[in-house]
C-alpha cells in the first residue's frame, strides 16, 4: 500500500532494490503489528543465505562501532568489516529486509526490519538472536538505544515499541502520535539529548524523556520526511521527498529555513561530518554535502579508476563536481565519512567515494 503524495516508479535495473528502499523510507508497509512477543526461534522465515555478492546487493543502513563497520539490508544480510574493504556476512536467523542498525558499544547492538523483526548481538555482530518477529506485521524502520537497557523502535503505520530490559521484552506505545497511524521514518538525538522523530505527512515530534512521552512540533513540510540529523544544541537538519531540505537552530521554534536543492531527489540519509557539514544521501545516485546553508552536489564519475592502496575502498570510483545525477546507481540511503571520502550504502551495496 502506498501512502501520501507519491508515485512509485521502478527502474528496470533496480526494481527489487528500489521497491525495498521505499519500504525503508516508510512509503510501503504491511498490516499493523500486534502485541510484542519475545521469540527465540522465528517461524515463517529461514536463516539468511550466504551470498558471495552480498556486499553489492541492497543495503539500507551502516554504522561504525568501535573499529568495525556494520551494514544491513536485503534478505537478512548483515555485513561486517574492520577496514571497509573486506566484508564478511554474519549468521542471521531471518531472511527479511533489514532496515536499521544501532550499537551502544562495540559488542552490543540491535537491528530492525520487516515483519516487525528485532535482532540483538552481544559479540559485535558476528552472531544475532531474534528478540521479536511477527510475520506480516508492520515494518520497523529505525531503532535507538539510550543505554544497554532502554531503547525504542519505530516503523510504519504508527508502530512504536520501547524496552527497558535490553530488548528481552518490547512494549507497544500508544499515544496521540501513534494514533495518527503515520509512518515513522527516522530517529535522531539532538545535541541536548532530546529525541526527534520524522515521518509521513510532515510528522515531526520531540521527546525530552527518552521517548517516554512525545510532543508534536510545527513542521515546515506536509509530505514525507525521511531523514534527520542534529544541529547544535537544539537544532536539526531534516530531509524528505523531492529533495526538500530544511534547517533550524531550535526544532521547537517552528522557524525553519528551506535549503535550495536543484537536484530535487528524495533524501534518505543525513550524516553529520563536523563543522555544520552533512553528507546527504539521496535518490538516483545523488550524493551531496550541506555546508551551513549551501548544498554542493557531488556526481559519481565511474569512468575514473585507480584508488591508491592506502585508501580503504570498495569499487574504484571517485567523486567529481557536476550538476548531473546518475540514475543507474539507484538510491543512496546512508553515507559515512571515511578518510578523505564517503562510504555509502544503497541499491548497489557498499561503495567508497573520494
Amino acid at each position: 500500500m502506498i501512502r501520501g503524495e507519491f508515485t512509485l516508479k521502478i527502474a528496470p535495473q533496480t526494481s527489487l532494490g528500489w521497491l525495498a528502499l521505499q519500504c525503508r523510507a516508510g512509503l510501503i508497509g504491511a498490516a499493523v503489528i500486534g502485541s510484542a512477543t519475545h521469540a527465540s526461534v522465528p517461524e515463517g522465515t529461514a536463516p539468511a543465505e550466504t551470498a558471495v555478492k552480498s556486499v553489492s546487493t541492497l543495503l539500507t543502513d551502516i554504522v561504525k562501532t568501535g573499529d568495525q563497520y556494520v551494514a544491513v539490508g536485503w534478505r537478512g544480510h548483515i555485513l561486517r568489516s574492520d577496514n571497509a574493504r573486506d566484508w564478511h556476512q554474519a549468521k542471521v536467523p531471518v531472511n527479511v529486509l533489514l532496515t536499521a542498525v544501532e550499537f551502544v558499544d562495540p559488542l552490543r547492538g540491535w537491528v530492525v526490519g520487516h515483519d516487525g523483526v528485532i535482532l540483538h548481538t552481544t559479540d559485535g555482530g558476528e552472531q544475532w538472536v531474534v528478540q521479536q518477529f511477527n510475520p506480516g506485521a508492520s515494518a520497523l524502520l529505525d531503532v535507538m538505544f539510550f543505554d544497554a537497557s532502554n531503547g525504542i523502535a519505530v516503523g510504519t503505520y504508527g508502530a512504536m515499541f520501547s524496552t527497558s530490559d535490553g530488548g528481552v521484552t518490547w512494549i507497544r506505545s500508544e499515544n496521540a502520535l501513534t494514533e495518527e497511524g503515520f509512518h515513522f521514518n527516522d530517529l535522531t538525538r539532538l545535541g541536548n539529548g532530546a529525541v526527534l522523530v520524522v515521518g509521513e505527512f510532515g510528522t515531526l515530534a520531540i521527546s525530552t524523556d527518552a521517548a517516554a512521552t512525545w510532543s508534536a512540533v510545527d513542521s515546515p513540510y506536509d509530505s514525507s520526511l525521511f531523514a534527520a540529523a542534529p544541529l547544535g544544541d537544539r537544532g536539526a537538519v531534516i530531509g524528505g521527498l523531492r529533495g526538500n531540505l530544511f534547517v533550524t537552530r531550535d526544532v521547537t521554534s517552528g522557524e525553519w529555513a528551506r535549503i535550495d536543492n536543484a537536484a530535487k531527489q528524495s533524501i534518505f540519509g543525513l550524516t553529520p561530518l563536523g563543522d555544520q557539514r552533512y553528507a546527504v544521501a539521496a535518490l538516483n545516485g545523488t550524493l551531496q554535502v550541506l555546508d551551513g546553508r549551501t548544498l554542493k552536489q557531488l556526481t559519481l564519475d565511474k569512468a575514473k579508476a585507480g584508488i591508491p592502496p592506502a585508501e580503504p575502498s570498495g569499487p574504484p570510483y571517485v567523486l567529481v563536481l557536476s550538476d548531473d545525477v546518475d540514475r543507474e546507481l539507484g538510491a543512496f540511503v546512508r553515507a559515512l565519512p571515511l578518510g578523505s571520502g564517503l562510504l555509502t550504502v544503497g541499491d548497489a551495496g557498499v561503495r567508497y567515494w573520494r
